[in-house]
């Protein structure tokens, strides 16, 4: 194989172990947030943390507020 073949390769890999690890704790965090909390949670790249509120209605974690009456 080339040298620059494997130099691209390995950076690749590099490169998706880092991704990787950075969702994992991503969507580990999310979960330690809302673990308490009693809703459904979703982890997803795009749309990051989100809680089920309602039947299929989910919304940011960041935009959820407790409001006591």
């Amino acid at each position: 194989m080339d040298d620059g073949f494997k130099v691209i390769m390995g950076l690749l890999l590099l490169v998706g172990l880092v991704l990787g690890g950075i969702y994992a704790l991503d969507r580990a965090e999310c979960i330690a947030k809302t673990s308490g909390m009693g809703f459904s949670v979703d982890y997803s790249v795009f749309g990051g943390c989100r809680i089920e509120v309602e039947s299929n209605h989910w919304i940011p974690l960041e935009s959820y507020y407790f409001k006591e009456e």
